[in-house]
């Protein structure tokens, strides 16, 4: 399915490995092109949740959209 017409996930850290070095390489780096991704946040602060949207500009990614949960 498109990245763009996927519906919000939820965050899940065990998909995330390596180093601290590589984990923010996969939170904030395009897997097509490499760019850094363009972040917006819309909090809700009655559920506790995030929603996360991560576009990239270089390439014709889509969009990854996750929810993060607060605790």
């Amino acid at each position: 399915m498109d990245a763009s017409k996927r519906s919000y996930e939820f965050e899940e850290y065990e998909k995330y490995y390596g180093d601290s070095v590589q984990v923010k390489k996969i939170i904030e780096d395009c897997p097509c092109c490499g760019s850094k991704f363009v972040m917006t946040h819309a909090p809700d602060a009655g559920s506790l949740i995030v929603e996360e949207t991560s576009r990239c500009l270089d390439c014709d990614f889509g969009q990854k959209k996750v929810i993060h949960i607060l605790n």
